[in-house]
């Protein structure tokens, strides 16, 4: 509930920002929403039975790719038929409404319940798997993508990912749970939002 609260004040920043700079900040605010989707998968892993739960991560999962591809298409039209402020308020709507079904729907924390840990090592790894990765990206053409840093780097992004897939699997608490990525709806739906 808090993340979406800081989500949609970025959002609501963005939308009556009189300034770059301070549509900016809303953005950043807005960064704080790239955290909704783990917090779902941990609370439907958390309150769901164990047969279920694979199947409303696959419908997250799905959301987010279709929500990616909506959004683009819908942000043409949004931008070409009414202000750009709208690209913010009308996301807003949905926001409002999320956090007041959650404070009125999410059931509380069991105070009992032991809060887990962090799986630091997988954290770690996945960081310098996607950093090296988007660098070499964002890098190539200007370094050269037969460049030794850039094949260093993807050099890199790999085998941190190897890593990191084999830390995720030994680790009592994983950051990502690799069996319920390997499942069909998944990993498709994950494609789908990555392309």
């Amino acid at each position: 509930i808090g993340t979406l609260i800081i989500f949609a004040a970025g959002t609501a920043l963005s939308a009556v920002a009189p300034t770059l700079e301070v549509m900016i900040l809303g953005r950043v605010l807005q960064g704080v929403g790239g955290g909704l989707f783990p917090l779902a998968f941990a609370i439907v892993r958390e309150i769901l039975p164990r047969e279920r739960v694979a199947g409303a991560i696959g419908i997250l999962s799905a959301t987010l790719g279709i929500g990616g591809g909506f959004g683009m298409v819908g942000a043409g039209l949004v931008v070409r038929y009414l202000d750009s402020s709208f690209l913010f308020w009308i996301p807003l709507i949905p926001m409002i409404a999320a956090i007041l079904l959650l404070m009125r729907y999410l059931p509380a924390d069991d105070p009992n319940r032991n809060p887990g840990s962090i799986n630091w090592l997988g954290a770690i790894l996945l960081a310098i798997s996607l950093t090296a990765l988007l660098v070499a990206i964002s890098q190539g053409r200007t370094w050269g993508w037969t460049s030794s840093r850039i094949l260093g780097l993807f050099v890199m992004a790999i085998i941190a990912g190897i890593l990191w897939v084999q830390a995720e699997l030994r680790a009592k608490e994983p950051l990502v749970s690799i069996p319920i990525m390997r499942l069909r709806g998944v990993w498709t739906s994950n494609l789908v939002a990555l392309l």
